[in-house]
């Protein structure tokens, strides 16, 4: 049951994407540049948390 809806909620994700990329005219460059800032945020955010609790040992 899980899998078909993480599917179903994928394919939305999907479909938005993809009307998102028609109204817009975002590249798919661009997408995956967000994309790899987001991550690299993600990253860095990890790190500062582990750095500080490290810290507080």
């Amino acid at each position: 049951m899980i899998p078909f809806g993480s599917n179903l909620v994928f394919s939305i994700i999907a479909k938005d994407r993809i009307t998102i990329e028609k109204k817009v005219r975002i590249p798919p460059i661009a997408i995956n540049e967000i994309a790899l800032g987001f991550a690299a945020f993600v990253k860095t955010a990890l790190i500062n948390a582990q750095t500080l609790s490290e810290n507080n040992k």
